[in-house]
């Protein structure tokens, strides 16, 4: 690529970037809304019962999807008739997963001797067939790089969603409305994402095969597939040996660090990969890119994580009142397993960016049955035990990956292993250990996050001022959201720092 081409993909990459943290932002506070409200609309049981059905059917969704969506945005090239027969592929493999799905409703309602599970089960898996059709359309802005497009269609979806299922919670609807949460969000996007992309696909064409992106496809299954039963399983596995409720103040507390780590991570994904992709072969802007890329995950979601696991009593009563207290030593320890998912995701996109799908699927073999056996190591120690296997599972995750992907792929990742530690070491575990330390004060909950806030703000701000490479990190993140301000120029040249 030209010096030019590649200052104009870098200018992208710093606008595609800063658009979707401050989408995510919206989207986030809709999210906490939504949970502030239903968690006092709905039991834990209520939750309980969707966060099973979610865990052991919602492996589907990674065979419905089948890797293609990646296919689509890692390729090269990739023809109108291509897209076409895709996006019939998605949609046949969704009708096929919701056909399945709803097949082995009466299996579940049995395993868990629960017959409610049976109509949430058949319910959801309408989802499949309608994110079938939202999938190549998808993909196919985040390959036009249409990155404010794609924050419409998220957050438009979720509002709808969020606000339907709202309604029906006040009306005593009870779990049924985190279910029609899921379709109604997956229905509007479908229709958001056909006005923003503006393609409406034709017939499949014969004289197009996709044989190419089903081989890129299949080996990323393997690898979703390990990573989602290592997602689920603890919710799956809890469901045998404790309450539904206690199955709820789990998957709540799971919920309450996924919040981040998804409105980040997967957004930040449809950024990354595909300019990542473009540069695949240019192996130092390809360094330089990743280097930039991790840097979110490292500040944003790190600290965040870092705070809320020491905060996550007054956070909990706050949030969703008293009767969900049980949840707070569980959000503390996902919380930390959370920054280690998060830190492993500059891996996740080197593999995908660089078409590694083959050692990425060996790696996951191994990485991901480890996190596997530390969950079920702790099942019997409840809720508690489970969360302690998953951290040391994720802590394991990340190392491995950080050795193995600079093995296979043309990546120095020591720099980036030395960026996380000087962040883990001096900014995140601080702020969580100054964050826990308040819960010994005598204050209220109010009290008690304002302080553990001040004081985690004012370490932050301590450590930057006294060492240059974190200023220099911080600058850069500032020049992230200057980049949306209305007097700067759309279409000025890019800083030597944004690239």
């Amino acid at each position: 690529m030209t010096s030019t081409s590649i200052g104009n993909l870098g200018h992208k990459a710093t606008r595609g970037v800063g658009v979707t943290m401050v989408s995510q932002v919206v989207k986030i506070a809709v999210q906490v809304v939504s949970i502030v409200i239903l968690a006092r609309l709905l039991t834990p049981h209520d939750f309980g019962l969707v966060a099973i059905v979610a865990a052991v059917v919602g492996i589907a969704e990674v065979f419905r999807d089948f890797g293609l969506s990646t296919a689509a945005i890692q390729a090269r090239e990739i023809s109108e008739a291509e897209r076409t027969n895709l996006f019939w592929a998605n949609l046949s493999l969704g009708f096929i997963c919701a056909l399945a799905s709803a097949a082995c409703a009466p299996l579940l309602a049995s395993i868990y001797d629960d017959q409610a599970l049976i109509g949430i089960t058949i319910a959801l898996s309408l989802v499949f067939i309608i994110n079938g059709a939202t999938t190549q359309l998808t993909a196919n802005v985040t390959r036009a790089l249409n990155f404010r497009g794609l924050a419409v269609c998220v957050i438009v979806s979720q509002i709808i969603g969020v606000s339907l299922a709202l309604t029906l919670a006040a009306f005593g609807f009870g779990y049924w409305a985190l279910v029609a949460q899921q379709i109604a969000t997956a229905g509007s996007l479908l229709l958001v994402t056909l006005a923003v992309g503006r393609w409406v696909p034709g017939l499949p064409k014969r004289q197009a095969p996709i044989k190419r992106f089903f081989k890129f496809g299949a080996a990323t299954v393997g690898s979703k597939t390990f990573s989602f039963v290592a997602k689920n399983i603890d919710v799956a596995a809890l469901g045998f040996v404790a309450p539904v409720s206690s199955v709820g103040f789990y998957s709540k507390a799971q919920e309450l660090v996924a919040a981040p780590l998804d409105q980040i991570n997967t957004p930040l994904t449809r950024v990354a990969l595909p300019i990542l992709s473009r540069v695949q072969d240019d192996d130092a802007t390809f360094q330089r890119y990743t280097e930039k890329a991790q840097l979110v995950a490292c500040y944003v979601t790190s600290l965040g994580l870092a705070w809320l696991a020491g905060s996550a009593y007054p956070f909990v009563t706050i949030l969703l009142g008293e009767r969900w207290a049980p949840v707070a030593p569980i959000l503390s320890i996902l919380a930390i397993a959370g920054i280690f998912r998060s830190l492993a995701q500059v891996t996740y996109w080197i593999y995908l960016a660089k078409g590694l799908v083959g050692p990425q699927l060996k790696l996951y073999a191994v990485t991901q049955a480890l996190i596997i056996i530390g969950i079920l190591m702790g099942l019997p120690w409840g809720p508690l035990g489970v969360a302690c296997g998953a951290t040391a599972g994720y802590l394991l995750f990340w190392l491995a990956g950080m050795w193995h992907v600079s093995r296979v792929a043309r990546v120095r990742t020591l720099p980036l292993f030395r960026r996380c530690l000087m962040v883990l070491g001096l900014l995140a575990f601080p702020v969580l250990a100054l964050s826990y330390a308040t819960n010994w004060l005598d204050l209220n909950d109010w009290g008690q996050m304002g302080v553990s806030a001040a004081a985690a703000a004012s370490w932050c701000a301590l450590v930057v001022t006294a060492f240059p490479p974190f200023r220099k990190d911080a600058l850069f993140m500032i020049g992230l959201v200057r980049r949306l301000m209305p007097n700067k120029r759309q279409n000025s040249a890019p800083s030597r720092a944004e690239n």
